[in-house]
């Protein structure tokens, strides 16, 4: 019964008319009465003829002598996916004033609207996406050398140390830093970019992970999932925006997509792309991308960048021989997503590197398990298997590597062979 006298006095107050001056994102100034407002829309009268204005179409309302800015981000919708990318509520307010300014930068309520009309299009999709790409480039959101402020809270909010000064201060040469820059900050800090920005702008985009040329660690990037296994491929780092066939271009192998052997290039010929690709603004071929960056795939169900960026902590202590910390953040990034390979792999070197052989065996088992054609994993295993005297299982696991096209250490294979005939 109470319920019914509310809602009966709801509708029965009369609404009071506000005078207001509304500044549009046009730039056009009303001078109008308001009549209604809701979360999405503000509804007025101007000379006698109701109006309706959506909130991502108005810029500032005066009224009363006060003025409002309307945000160009959903304050409470950005709260709830930092929420659910695992973000500590404490850096919530710090992501939410540098969203609020990527927002007004690249003119988010525009991009609204047109990511509504494009969400179903594979191609028209592929030109908004690339457009985004573009803006976020033009103002400093994708730079490694010198990351921007957002990008550097993104990833910093999920550790305990700043990863950059980590890589920075690390025992590596100068070009493995800015290779390693590049890998463990710019590729899942643009990822995680793209997830929040996919979420906000109300897009069905997920996480995938590539094996690329240039290094045998996971290249995070996002994918946007269309009828008929085609994905279109959203690279942020690399600049990369495609549409792809899945079952054109890869062969399933386990839970990864590889890349058919009639479509791949010869190592010298990416070499040359590679070069390329630095010096000069030419454009790559679909089939020349996919050798450089996307040899094999694995199309995740995430929709989070939350596990690359913490397995990428472990890796940045690994590098600096911090055996303790590398192990807790693997195993932290593996609690979140399980289908990691690299977690796995990158575990059993940690574990391998802190004597700890059994342990190792058992975390290189699972990254075969899940890429069965990791020569890398293997080989590992093989090593570990040797510290622990089980020289068989070495030898066999040698014999993958070497069927696999896999490197190997000359010197260690003498030691086996010595061993296996004691």
């Amino acid at each position: 019964m109470r319920v019914f006298v509310f809602i009966f006095l709801f509708f029965f107050v009369p609404f009071r008319v506000h005078s207001a001056t509304i500044t549009l994102r046009s730039g056009k100034i009303i001078e109008a009465e308001i009549i209604e407002r809701t979360g999405s829309y503000l509804r007025v009268d101007v000379s006698g003829i109701p109006i309706t204005y959506y909130l991502d179409q108005i810029e500032r309302i005066e009224e009363n002598g006060a003025a409002e800015v309307v945000e160009a981000v959903d304050a409470a919708r950005l709260r709830q996916v930092l929420k659910e990318l695992g973000y500590p509520e404490e850096h919530w307010p710090v992501l939410e004033r540098k969203f609020r300014l990527l927002a007004r930068e690249i003119d988010f309520p525009r991009l609204r609207r047109e990511a509504k009309g494009s969400k179903y299009n594979p191609d028209r999709l592929k030109k908004f996406i690339a457009g985004l790409g573009a803006m976020l480039q033009q103002y400093g959101y994708l730079e490694v050398d010198s990351p921007h402020p957002l990008m550097k809270v993104l990833v910093n909010s999920l550790g305990e140390r700043d990863i950059y000064t980590l890589v920075e201060t690390s025992e590596l040469d100068s070009r493995a830093r800015e290779l390693d820059k590049e890998l463990y900050f710019g590729c899942t800090a643009s990822t995680q970019l793209g997830v929040i920005l996919f979420a906000l702008l109300d897009l069905d985009a997920k996480v995938a992970s590539s094996q690329s040329y240039t290094s045998t660690q996971s290249h995070f990037f996002n994918y946007v999932p269309f009828p008929g296994r085609e994905v279109l491929f959203v690279d942020f780092l690399s600049g990369v925006y495609e549409l792809v066939p899945m079952e054109g271009y890869y062969r399933r192998a386990g839970d990864r997509w590889v890349l058919k052997e009639k479509y791949r290039l010869p190592p010298e010929f990416i070499r040359r792309l590679i070069a390329r690709r630095t010096h000069s603004p030419e454009p790559n071929t679909p089939k020349e991308l996919l050798n450089i960056f996307y040899l094999s795939v694995h199309l995740s169900e995430a929709t989070s960048a939350t596990a690359g960026i913490i397995l990428n902590y472990g890796s940045a202590y690994l590098l600096r021989g911090e055996l303790d910390e590398a192990i807790e953040e693997y195993t932290r990034a593996l609690e979140l997503n399980s289908s990691l390979g690299d977690g796995y792999y990158n575990r059993g070197n940690a574990y391998y590197k802190n004597d700890q052989y059994h342990l190792a065996v058992k975390d290189f088992t699972r990254a075969v398990e899940l890429n069965p054609r990791d020569a890398s994993a293997y080989y590992n295993r093989a090593v570990a298997y040797y510290s622990l005297g089980n020289y068989a299982q070495a030898r066999e696991d040698i014999g993958k590597v070497k069927e696999l096209g896999g490197k190997t250490d000359p010197e260690f294979l003498k030691n086996l062979e010595k061993a296996q005939d004691t």
